[in-house]
């Protein structure tokens, strides 16, 4: 495992590289009503700073902002659920 200088660096060395879709992600319904906390604005569902502040996959918390998509069905799932505010399962279209 690297230092955290020496992963900065080798971080810094990596070209970026488009990768091509399609892309999902869940989104919970409370996120499209309003701005992210602390933010003024219209809804931002890909909004990643909530990793930063809580933790998410491999993001540690108070580190870094990020957002994790998914491009594989068996992982994002075939489908599109809708859930109302309760968190009560209201639509699922598809597989």
């Amino acid at each position: 495992m690297l230092s955290p200088v020496a992963l900065a660096a080798a971080l810094g060395t990596i070209k970026l590289a488009s990768a091509h879709g399609p892309w999902s992600r869940a989104v919970g319904y409370h996120h499209l009503l309003g701005p992210p906390p602390g933010l003024t604005g219209p809804p931002q569902p890909l909004w990643g700073g909530a990793a930063k502040l809580v933790g998410a996959r491999f993001t540690p918390v108070g580190s870094f902002e990020s957002v994790f998509p998914d491009r594989l069905p068996l992982v994002a799932g075939n489908y599109l659920e809708v859930f109302d505010p309760h968190g009560n399962l209201v639509q699922r279209i598809g597989a």
